[in-house]
């Protein structure tokens, strides 16, 4: 397949363009979303005063200076819509902000701001009380005659040969964009084909090797989504796991979880839950702070395959800094620590979409901190021994599209611009199943058991932005090229 990627570009508009702050709105929300989870009352310091410069294209980056009296420290969540969606990094200047957009796909694209906090202490203060934190405000800019736009022209691209694994180190399935397909977005990685994986194709991937994931929430449910289906619902889930796994790490000897049967064990001695697939997963909200017992149980466990993810417990409690240097030590010991024989993977953390309950679960944890760490952490991995699975980089541009209050995967509460199947098993162009998986979802699974208010409700893996960002992982873990 010949892909058209963007190279150049003729601007939209040629002078600055005076820009101020409309109400607060949602990407792919609803006006119920809107007064949920965004910030009301009035705008603060009567909003500001914005100008904007014409979206001028260096290459494939699309670039755009914001002069602002809002800030120092302002965190603003950009990006491009056009034939796909483009995010933009957000860098403090002089005199406002400047937007770094990287453009895949040839095509015309308007520039979409969000202000979600207005200052530097409410983007990065960490260790706020539960209900402390200001919701963000979900201010966009607005401009009677619209914000920057830019066409950007084309070269041909070879996407035809199918995806790397880590092995290869070649294009992979976690580097693209968000296009629009059939009216619904869908994941594309930009320069290679990924394999769609379904449940039994994962299971006889992983059959031969001992894969352990390590990490907090965000990483549990992806392996529960590799574990053997059905399993109990939603609380009952979180009984059966969170319990055992607080157990074996205070030391303790679990009670024989509920939830186990003929395709699943339990192991106390070694921090795991095993299933079909071999699929594990050992918990750690926190990046350690202690003595290399967390290295000495992934070790114990003998993975062929260490996937770990930690940071957003992290980054609601401590600074960027903190939390890196803390990162630093931990992934340093345990590739000191690890065979040469096991492959070691850093997943990024995903963005985070805001959508928290209630005022009593309103965190620090920003996506301008996330940002912040997710460059720190690539530029130390670079001269490490650690494969990369960008999680951050699928998730960012659709922040506000979780399935559940901060997960891309698991259990699906919300529905709005980022459904999981329906009771049918199908969606509209298979979008909303991994990003273009097809009319039916390989990964909707069947009725839960055990005692919930959710028996007989199909358990929904995760959405779009969950599922493609599995379904890529699955591309890095499994496939031969």
């Amino acid at each position: 397949m010949i892909r058209l990627l963007a190279v150049a570009a003729s601007v939209a508009a040629s002078s600055p363009i005076a820009a101020t702050l409309g109400p607060p709105t949602i990407w792919n929300g609803t006006p119920d979303d809107v007064a949920k989870f965004c910030r009301g009352g009035p705008v603060p310091a009567a909003g500001g005063r914005w100008v904007m410069s014409p979206l001028v294209m260096e290459g494939s980056t699309a670039r755009c200076n914001i002069t602002t009296t809002v800030g120092p420290g302002a965190s603003l969540a950009a990006r491009l819509v056009g034939p796909s969606l483009a995010p933009c990094a957000v860098d403090a200047a002089s005199d406002g902000y400047a937007l770094r957009c990287d453009v895949r796909d040839a095509g015309a694209y308007a520039l979409e701001v969000l202000l979600m906090f207005e200052n530097e202490t409410l983007a990065f203060a960490p260790g706020a009380a539960p209900g402390r934190q200001p919701r963000p405000l979900c201010r966009p800019l607005t401009a009677t005659r619209g914000l920057p736009s830019v066409d950007a022209a084309a070269r041909a691209v070879d996407a035809s040969r199918p995806c790397s694994s880590f092995a290869s180190r070649r294009h992979r399935a976690d580097v693209g964009r968000w296009t629009f397909r059939d009216g619904a977005l869908a994941w594309a990685p930009s320069r290679c084909a990924p394999r769609v994986y379904d449940r039994d194709e994962a299971t006889r991937c992983l059959a031969g090797r001992t894969v352990l994931f390590v990490g907090d929430s965000h990483t549990r449910l992806v392996a529960d989504a590799l574990a053997p289906q059905p399993q109990p619902a939603g609380p009952d889930r979180r009984r059966a796991t969170g319990v055992l796994f607080r157990a074996i790490l205070a030391g303790r000897t679990p009670t024989p979880s509920p939830f186990v049967g003929p395709d699943a064990t339990t192991k106390a001695g070694n921090w795991t839950i095993r299933s079909r697939g071999d699929v594990r997963f050992l918990a750690a909200n926190k990046v350690p702070r202690d003595d290399g017992s967390l290295v000495a149980a992934i070790l114990a466990a003998a993975p062929d395959v260490v996937v770990v993810n930690m940071g957003h417990w992290d980054l609601r409690d401590v600074n960027v800094e903190a939390y890196v240097d803390a990162w630093k030590a931990f992934v340093d010991a345990l590739a000191a620590a690890a065979p040469e024989t096991t492959r070691l993977v850093w997943r990024t953390n995903p963005a985070y979409s805001f959508r928290r309950h209630d005022d009593r679960e309103v965190e620090y944890r920003t996506n301008a901190k996330l940002a912040k760490a997710h460059a720190l952490q690539l530029a130390h991995l670079r001269r490490s021994r650690y494969d990369v699975h960008d999680t951050f980089g699928i998730t960012l541009p659709r922040f506000f599209d979780a399935n559940s209050a901060h997960h891309y995967i698991g259990f699906s509460s919300f529905a709005h611009g980022a459904a999981s199947v329906g009771e049918a098993g199908t969606c509209p162009g298979g979008a909303c199943c991994g990003g273009g998986v097809g009319g039916a979802c390989p990964w909707v699974v069947h009725p839960r058991t055990g005692p919930s208010r959710k028996l007989g409700t199909p358990y929904y893996v995760g959405n779009a932005v969950g599922l493609a960002d599995l379904n890529a992982l699955l591309n890095s873990l499994c496939n031969v090229s």
